[in-house]
């Protein structure tokens, strides 16, 4: 798994129907087209929605994902590039302050539905995110 270190300015927490809570930490996941690292209008409504539910700082990890069929066709970096878009949607509201993010891609090779070598499955194609408060 390759990892990136990313540092913005960022403030926010969840909203119900947008993510799973455990203590203080959340988790919620965006699902992408194919062979696509842009952000979906969906994916940009969840991240609105959580930035103004987290007040403080916060941890965050992306782990951005790709499907059997983007790996096989050698798109080698967009589970990154996913991972990065939300990182960037987050960003997108200077109101927000005081996050630290942490970056990675797993490409396909944890899938959330099993799939054979070069099939696609929409379920794939996605970033997980996990925001604990400090």
């Amino acid at each position: 798994m390759r990892t990136i270190t990313a540092a913005f300015l960022l403030s926010a927490v969840m909203a119900p129907g947008y993510a799973t809570a455990q203590s203080d930490c959340m988790s919620t996941t965006i699902y992408f087209e194919l062979a696509s690292s842009t952000l979906p209008r969906l994916g940009i409504d969840t991240l609105d929605a959580l930035g103004r539910s987290v007040e403080g700082g916060a941890v965050v990890e992306i782990v951005g994902h790709s499907d059997a069929a983007e790996a096989g066709s050698g798109l080698t970096n967009l589970d990154v590039q996913r991972a990065a878009a939300v990182a960037a949607g987050f960003a997108a509201d200077p109101a927000r302050s005081g996050w630290s993010y942490r970056l990675s891609g797993a490409d396909a090779s944890r899938p959330a539905q099993a799939t054979p070598t070069r099939v696609s499955e929409p379920l794939n194609r996605r970033a997980d995110i996990s925001i604990c408060r400090n």
